[in-house]
């Protein structure tokens, strides 16, 4: 764990090192402490929640029992309890803090959750919405943790790209709860922060292929153009009047970049490509989660991002 001074710019380490995977940091500003959750290990459950004195940095180990990769947290404002997610169990655990801050009994608050929680974090009204790392959803938890809906459902995991954590914001006071953004706030109210950040300084237009007016528009862009990029089935595009060869008569210089799940030949030539496809196919998902459950796909996209790096080197 490091300390930023915002004013000096300077990065100090708190102490001791002896967290093993910090993940989730809490601020519980009745105690003036950094409570972190410690994930511990991929396989093996372990402790669990450290904490951190921030005037001097000295650290504890405030939580010490075993939790199954200790994840996102929520604390009560006045500091009573702190919720956290085993996100390998599947469950989220209630632990009360002792009168002197301690850490307390631990308690169930939600079981055998329909997927893998990450981020939490409480409305005004008491319900925990949580993140789910797989499947891609976002849950909604009663505030007695009997209740669980599936809110919102991302089959494709192309809008929230596998939440790894959330936040509640509400124009009235949260009575009662606090949490902490990092990631899938809408900005403006209507953007996704995760298709901003693919495609922040990018101009795009949407053209129908099959329109009259389609060759019209991408030939003039394909006269001034250095790459063309393209990521369906081999042969669609050339069918339709947009091939390589289409291109290079009107610009000899082009080079035509594509990016098919399955390539140019072989048996599943003519098959969609999608990144959990290839990770089921390769066996990338069968090497992640816990050895005695399912396969867990690995998050952000990795055979997308891994696709548009192999195609940045051919077109360099």
């Amino acid at each position: 764990m490091f300390r930023l001074d915002l004013a000096s710019r300077r990065v100090e380490r708190f102490t001791p090192p002896d967290i093993k995977i910090p993940n989730y940091p809490v601020i519980d500003a009745v105690r003036n402490r950094l409570l972190v959750s410690d994930s511990h290990d991929f396989a093996n459950p372990g402790p669990g929640v450290w904490a951190y004195d921030l005037a001097i940095g000295a650290a504890s180990l405030w939580y010490d029992r075993p939790m199954v990769f200790a994840n996102g947290m929520a604390l009560v404002l006045d500091g009573a309890s702190l919720y956290v997610c085993e996100t390998f169990a599947r469950r989220i655990t209630r632990i009360a803090t002792n009168p002197d801050g301690g850490a307390g009994a631990a308690t169930p608050f939600a079981l055998d959750l329909p997927g893998l929680p990450d981020g939490i974090a409480f409305d005004r009204n008491g319900c925990l919405f949580c993140g789910c790392y797989e499947p891609s959803r976002i849950l909604r938890i009663s505030p007695s943790g009997d209740e669980v809906d599936i809110y919102i459902e991302d089959p494709t995991a192309h809008l929230f790209a596998h939440p790894t954590n959330i936040v509640s914001w509400s124009k009235q006071p949260l009575e009662g709860f606090e949490s902490h953004p990092i990631n899938n706030r809408w900005v403006g109210g209507s953007e996704s922060p995760n298709f901003l950040g693919w495609n922040r300084n990018k101009r795009s237009m949407a053209v129908n292929l099959k329109s009259p007016d389609a060759k019209t528009i991408l030939y003039r862009i394909g006269e001034r153009a250095d790459v063309v990029v393209q990521n369906f089935r081999p042969g669609v595009l050339a069918k339709l009047g947009f091939g390589y060869d289409d291109f290079r008569a009107i610009n000899p210089r082009i080079i035509y970049c594509s990016g098919s799940g399955y390539g140019e030949s072989g048996p599943y030539l003519s098959r969609p490509g999608q990144d959990m496809l290839i990770q089921g196919l390769t066996g990338i998902a069968a090497a992640t989660g816990r050895g005695d459950g399912p396969p867990v796909p690995v998050g952000s996209g990795f055979s997308d991002r891994w696709r548009g790096r192999e195609d940045l080197l051919v077109a360099k």
